[in-house]
């Protein structure tokens, strides 16, 4: 019974670390207020993209060494989930500090992201999440095209 509970748990696990993976850390931020597309849509003034681009490089260190960090951890997790001798408490052990590691880089993001959104508008964050949103959306529709295929 526990073999179904812990396979689901595992899949989702590879997949949510996969696209942790693919979002990035540090270098792998994506500059959206260098995109002169959304720039002009958000009427983004020089002042505030400079200011966006001052709060990015103060957080972009802590970011590099995190996403390291997690990088290292999330290995070891894996190397220890593929060793059909390691003890449980060792598996759990690296998961747990794979998983701290990941919430670590996530906060320092989440707290990047706030700070970033006391220089914008109500208007010109709405307006960036909707584009955020649209380009997920339409990456996510080309990811499943090409995989469906």
């Amino acid at each position: 019974m526990k073999r179904y509970i812990v396979l689901p748990l595992l899949l989702v696990l590879v997949m949510s670390a996969s696209a942790f993976a693919k979002q990035g850390h540090g270098k792998g931020v994506w500059k959206w207020w260098e995109n002169e597309k959304i720039t002009q849509e958000i009427n983004l003034t020089e002042q505030q993209s400079a200011e966006l681009e001052r709060i990015y490089e103060s957080y972009e260190p802590r970011l590099e060494e995190l996403g390291g960090t997690y990088k290292e951890k999330k290995t070891a997790f894996y190397d220890t989930m593929s060793n059909a001798e390691a003890p449980r408490a060792e598996v759990l052990s690296t998961f747990d500090a794979m998983s701290e590691a990941e919430y670590d880089a996530q906060k320092v993001k989440l707290d990047m992201k706030l700070d970033m959104r006391q220089v914008l508008s109500p208007e010109q964050i709405n307006s960036v999440n909707d584009t955020i949103k649209s380009w997920r959306e339409k990456h996510h529709e080309k990811y499943q095209e090409k995989h469906d295929k």
